[in-house]
């Protein structure tokens, strides 16, 4: 099994290539309906892929924020 927990950051934007499927409704009458329980929150297909078909990049908010420290560091006199 391969953890995603050290390898993903917050402010990391995820690339994957897969189609967008749709949603299938529940098979069953009583059973629980998660098509419409993200529908409600305007999510309407689910992607499905392994962990190595996930290409990730540094998101912009981490580049400026590093920026910015660089700056802070180097106007800063000794």
């Amino acid at each position: 099994m391969h953890s995603t927990l050290k390898e993903l950051q917050v402010d990391y934007e995820l690339v994957v290539y897969a189609k967008p499927d749709s949603i299938h409704p529940p098979l069953n009458p009583h059973q629980f309906d998660y098509k419409s329980y993200p529908q409600k929150q305007g999510i309407q297909h689910q992607i499905r892929t392994n962990f190595p078909s996930i290409k990730k990049k540094r998101m912009f908010l981490k580049l400026y924020l590093d920026l910015l420290q660089t700056l802070g560091n180097s106007s800063c006199p000794n």
